[in-house]
């Protein structure tokens, strides 16, 4: 297919959903990710579509919300730094529940202190199994290729006989009535840790604000804090509650 044929179906595309990630371009027309950042160009040099962090989308439509993959390089300056302050939070032997997002990726690579972590994630276990300090678990169940974590209802029940210290949790996006993910999974998990969890910080750089998701997984009173890399727009910060700390960590 030559790229005019492509670029008169992504823009027919972007009229019906607003956006779309460079994966799926690469998937819709089975082409290189490289053929598919050469179409994106096209279209944003002529003004016909806006770039966002991952893809395209309409002038009129919301940012898309991409697949894990796409996100894991994204922001590494801003991730990095927010994975520095959190980990400033956590203490010698504590009890950790370290949640799916490639931001709570960047805090695993920084706990420097013996501590017990919980995690559905296979990057956050990759990144811990030779860190000698931490005691590592696991949550199991069924494998989500997508999004890179594990997940069962019967597996995770277990989870309900432990008290964690602090619960870092990652999310799509964040609106002014909460957060929320893409996976129905993803969010019963944030909803089942919260209760058990002393501490429940939110970490997410600030390209996530203004995006939109499906999955309610966390709403601002149910927080104690968040960690972010840049000011949180007004209009999301006033409807949020006082009681949330709300630390910003520049790169």
């Amino acid at each position: 297919m030559y790229q005019q044929q492509r670029i008169s179906q992504i823009l027919e595309e972007l009229a019906q959903t607003g956006a779309m990630s460079t994966q799926a371009i690469m998937a819709r027309f089975d082409i290189s990710r490289e053929t598919a950042r050469r179409d994106i160009l096209f279209m944003t040099q002529r003004n016909l579509a806006e770039r966002t962090h991952g893809g395209i989308m309409s002038h009129e439509g919301p940012a898309a919300v991409i697949d894990y993959v796409d996100r894991r390089d994204q922001q590494a300056a801003g991730k990095q730094a927010i994975g520095a302050a959190a980990a400033i939070m956590v203490q010698p032997k504590m009890t950790l529940y370290l949640d799916v997002s490639t931001t709570v990726v960047a805090l695993t690579q920084r706990l420097d202190v013996p501590v017990t972590v919980y995690t559905p994630s296979i990057d956050n276990a990759n990144a811990l199994l030779a860190n000698p300090k931490v005691e590592l678990h696991m949550v199991g169940g069924r494998f989500d290729p997508n999004n890179r974590f594990f997940y069962d209802a019967a597996n995770a029940d277990l989870l309900k006989s432990v008290k964690f210290d602090i619960a870092f949790f990652g999310a799509a996006s964040a609106e002014k009535d909460g957060f929320y993910v893409r996976e129905a999974d993803g969010a019963a998990l944030k909803q089942l840790i919260i209760p058990r969890s002393r501490q429940r910080v939110m970490l997410m750089d600030h390209t996530k604000f203004g995006k939109q998701s499906s999955q309610l997984a966390a709403l601002p009173t149910q927080l104690t804090g968040l960690v972010t890399d840049e000011p949180i727009p007004p209009a999301i910060a006033k409807a949020w509650p006082d009681q949330l700390t709300i630390t910003v960590a520049e790169p």
